[in-house]
């Protein structure tokens, strides 16, 4: 793993390759890479950098890992509500295909600050709320998949470790 801090490093092709890929997959731990500056939330990449991971994204078919996200369209979901204590979630058929290695029967706690979403087009949601709005989903978009979550995370959250196999 290679760790890149995107608050004192402009993105670049060459960081990331462009005959042949530096990186297997990109994680995300803020979904929009925001900082709040004077009041306002703002993102560290520039549009320039956003199209430089993308298209790197998708030429090499990477994957990307978003560890939490404020719902929105460039992860394929629409924002239904903010959940401040958490949810009672449960995986859903796809999320059962995609994470077999999840032993959850019924129903799991995920105890944190989190946002519930709705699909847009290409979205498949993993993780729901018992009302079926998302917390987890997989995003296609091209050659590019993207494992969102909107909920927080840390090694301290059971929900957390759904995403190491």
């Amino acid at each position: 793993m290679i760790f890149f801090d995107a608050r004192l490093n402009q993105l670049s092709s060459s960081i990331l390759g462009t005959s042949a890929p530096r990186y297997d997959g990109i994680i995300l731990t803020e979904g929009n890479l925001a900082y709040e500056e004077n009041g306002q939330f703002k993102s560290v990449f520039d549009d320039n950098e956003w199209n430089i991971l993308y298209t790197f994204e998708n030429q090499f078919r990477i994957r990307e890992l978003v560890m939490y996200t404020f719902p929105t369209s460039r992860y394929g979901l629409e924002f239904v509500e903010t959940r401040p204590a958490g949810i009672l979630a449960r995986l859903t058929t796809s999320g059962k295909g995609i994470l077999p290695y999840v032993p959850v029967a019924a129903s799991l706690a995920i105890e944190t600050y989190g946002y519930l979403a709705r699909p847009l087009a290409g979205n498949t949601p993993l993780i729901t709320d018992t009302d079926g709005r998302i917390a987890v989903s997989l995003y296609t978009n091209g050659n590019r998949e993207f494992l969102v979550s909107t909920f927080d995370n840390s090694v301290n959250h059971l929900h957390t470790l759904l995403f190491i196999d």
